[in-house]
């Protein structure tokens, strides 16, 4: 008997999936002198340019983030910032080996060191209750989107085995086997939550896994930070995106942006910023035009799935 020959149609099983990743901002280090005991620069915020805050590339396909604007105010008759980044995933082909399955991103928020070296020295220096109201460590009060959950959209898939088998007694081959037709239910979904004592926000993104159709292109976050008005803070953001075949792509660019308090102080009441109308995310994601939108692919499925 020949050796039997075994099919499957699943996207899973014949996908590629492997690792090339390569850790960008260690391989800075290591070409840069080593007597630069910090790796990572600060730069100021430069209000009058969407300032880039990181980069990364592979062959055709990218990644970039930047400040799109910060806004001065106060939340709870305390000094804050809102501060809206605009992220750009660019694959080679939308639909490809290449496209975006997921992605993650972090905003950090930290003191500015030459003020402030340590939480020792800080405290030392605190001598009553009125002095520690006085100092405030940089503190995320809101953030946007929380959660997102796209259009739920339906795929119709073939799970099956066929088996080839030919008896040396009758030298007729035959194929046993069979398939199985079922419905799979996907949605993009953007989660964001905090970590790291309230000064971190961290969002991961996932392509609906029905359609494969990538995650959202150009996704909007905002956040409003609590801070010291004579201490400024400082903000860095890291982000990594993971193709469907298994690479990823990290930003490049390690650096601080440092926020100081304006020359003139604002008044803008940050407590009352939409932040939806601001990022557009749920719009943009639930909209007409968002990903898995329009009744087109739902009703080919429903007819597949009604002959």
């Amino acid at each position: 008997m020949e050796p039997a020959t075994f099919e499957a149609d699943r996207e899973e099983e014949l996908a590629l999936s492997f690792d090339l990743e390569e850790d960008a901002v260690r391989k800075e280090e290591l070409s840069s002198s080593g007597s630069r005991g910090r790796s990572i620069i600060d730069q100021k915020y430069r209000i009058a340019e969407q300032q880039l805050l990181q980069e990364g590339k592979l062959g055709d396909t990218g990644i970039s983030a930047r400040i799109k604007r910060a806004t001065f105010g106060v939340f709870n008759e305390q000094p804050a910032c809102l501060v809206h980044v605009r992220l750009d995933f660019c694959p080679k082909n939308g639909r490809s080996f290449f496209r975006f399955r997921s992605a993650i991103i972090t905003i950090e928020f930290e003191e500015v060191e030459d003020v402030v070296t340590s939480q020792d020295e800080v405290s030392k220096n605190l001598a009553s209750d009125d002095d520690k109201k006085a100092y405030e460590r940089p503190l995320v009060l809101r953030f946007y989107p929380e959660l997102i959950r796209g259009h739920i959209q339906h795929t119709v898939q073939t799970h099956g085995i066929k088996l080839y088998a030919e008896p040396a007694s009758i030298g007729v081959g035959a194929e046993i086997g069979g398939s199985r037709t079922f419905q799979r239910e996907g949605k993009h979904i953007i989660h964001g939550r905090l970590i790291k004592a309230q000064q971190t926000v961290k969002w991961t993104i996932n392509e609906n896994e029905a359609t494969k159709s990538g995650i959202y292109e150009q996704p909007s976050f905002a956040v409003i930070v609590r801070y010291g008005l004579e201490r400024g803070f400082a903000m860095k953001l890291a982000m990594k995106a993971t193709t469907y075949g298994g690479l990823s792509v990290k930003g490049k660019k390690s650096s601080r942006v440092v926020f100081k308090k304006p020359d003139k102080l604002m008044d803008s009441d940050l407590e009352k910023e939409n932040l939806e109308e601001l990022t557009n995310m749920k719009a943009e994601l639930l909209g007409r035009e968002g990903p898995g939108a329009g009744g087109g692919l739902q009703a080919e499925q429903d007819a597949i799935l009604g002959e």
